[in-house]
């Protein structure tokens, strides 16, 4: 804050100039920024997006160029959830929509770093002091990877987190609410462990810098599947929970590539979003400085979606936060041994004092009414069909690189947690095959 000096108290004209003179200049800053912003912005995407040259393509939309080229930031990684749910989306107005939303999330990215520069703690939130010690743990991924599961179970007499999921990292705003929420909770429980569930954190870029803004000292909890298993069970999952919309919904086959943007309702899901470790690599746990690395994460063209991770990875590497990772396959584990272990190491790493029950599995979502309920139930899928093995395929593949840069990379550092390697390892063997070889549905576990 301005402390005017005396002589100033005695003449309100000179006082006036001050204060104006130092609004002219901050907005000069902020106006200066902005404009490199721009610049650097049109300089980059000149040089680095070859769709600009390839929409004279004989028989070329905007769309179908985009979808080769454009990494799929807008939708996925910031994750806002602002997105208009009335618009069944796709084609070239959909990917305009996409293109301003990403100009709109990197306007505001650029404000708020420029009235960090100023000295103002939040463009828009206004979070003054110091908050890093009002949440310990966060369920942060992935989606139908045991979030809901993991919400209710850490939710003892130890630990506390809400029961509905707290997002508010992973866009510009109402990031004071979730800090009020968890001050006033620790207010009351002093002695309680504070979390929060939010499962598509660990795929948004804003998330990570918010939680290192906010709370660099948050340890984070995040569970993997494998990629057919979890594409079945969030396909249906939005087909039973979100409102349809008119017309089709996006059939499973449409929702192969890296266009998420495209795919209506909300959430966004398509085979691009099973890359478990190209997001695992935001929390930057690996060197990052070999192509063997790099390519396990990205084989999209023009390696745009690499130099995101390099960015990101470096940024995180300075953070020092731990995670612990888990696959599926341990919270339906039936071995009593290794079982009994995977919840004295969750224990630890969130610091609880008492041991924990036995995991039971939570299976959120929605029950209508008889008639709207087969009608969803009609539109779900079984994965295992053959209309859908090219989608197995791909899903394969993806989880085949994730897989090796998980084991070969990510779990060899010191900040990483996973219970009993071995079996975590002989789970993630598993994704480089098709589960639904020699099965009619995934249920079929013979």
């Amino acid at each position: 804050k301005h402390t005017p000096p005396t002589t100033i108290m005695h003449n309100n004209n000179i006082c006036d100039a001050t204060i104006q003179f130092r609004v002219r200049h901050a907005c000069a800053v902020i106006l200066f920024l902005l404009t490199i912003n721009v610049w650097y912005m049109h300089t980059k995407i000149a040089q680095s997006t070859p769709w600009r040259r390839d929409l004279s393509k004989a028989g070329s939309s905007l769309a179908d160029v985009t979808a080769e080229y454009l990494p799929p930031l807008p939708n996925i990684y910031t994750n806002n959830h602002n997105h208009n749910h009335n618009n069944a989306g796709g084609g070239s107005g959909s990917t305009f929509k996409s293109l301003l939303q990403m100009a709109q999330d990197g306007l505001n990215e650029v404000k708020e770093d420029a009235f960090d520069a100023l000295g103002i703690e939040s463009s828009q939130d206004h979070i003054i002091g110091n908050v890093s010690s009002y949440l310990d743990f966060a369920v942060v991924g992935f989606p139908k990877c045991g979030t809901s599961t993991m919400m209710h179970y850490l939710n003892t007499a130890e630990s506390w987190v809400p029961d509905v999921e707290m997002c508010q990292l992973n866009t510009h705003k109402n990031k004071v609410k979730l800090i009020q929420k968890l001050k006033k909770h620790g207010e009351r429980n002093p002695n309680q462990k504070r979390g929060i569930k939010c499962p598509a954190s660990a795929e948004s870029a804003l998330s990570h810098k918010h939680y290192r803004k906010y709370f660099p000292n948050t340890n984070f909890i995040t569970g993997v599947r494998h990629p057919v298993e979890w594409f079945e069970s969030f396909y249906n999952f939005r087909v039973n929970n979100v409102k349809l919309q008119k017309g089709d919904f996006p059939r499973p086959n449409e929702l192969i590539g890296q266009s998420c943007g495209k795919t209506r309702p909300h959430p966004p899901l398509c085979t691009h979003r099973a890359r478990f470790g190209f997001f695992l690599s935001f929390f930057g746990k690996t060197p990052m400085d070999t192509d063997e690395e790099l390519d396990l994460l990205d084989q999209t063209t023009g390696g745009f979606a690499r130099k995101f991770a390099m960015k990101q990875a470096k940024i995180g590497a300075a953070n020092g936060t731990k995670v612990f990772l888990y696959n599926m396959d341990q919270l339906a584990d039936q071995n009593s041994t290794r079982t009994e272990q995977f919840r004295e190491d969750l224990r630890g790493f969130v610091g609880l004092k008492e041991p924990l029950p036995p995991v039971l599995h939570h299976t959120p979502g929605k029950r209508h009414e008889e008639e709207e309920q087969a009608k969803r139930n009609a539109l779900k899928i079984n994965i295992c069909e053959k209309q859908y093995d090219k989608l197995r395929e791909v899903l394969v593949k993806e989880g085949t690189n994730a897989a090796k840069w998980i084991l070969e990379y990510f779990v060899k550092s010191d900040e990483v947690v996973v219970s009993d390697l071995a079996f975590f390892a002989e789970g993630l063997d598993k994704w480089q095959y098709d589960p639904c070889a020699g099965k009619k549905s995934l249920k079929d576990r013979s």
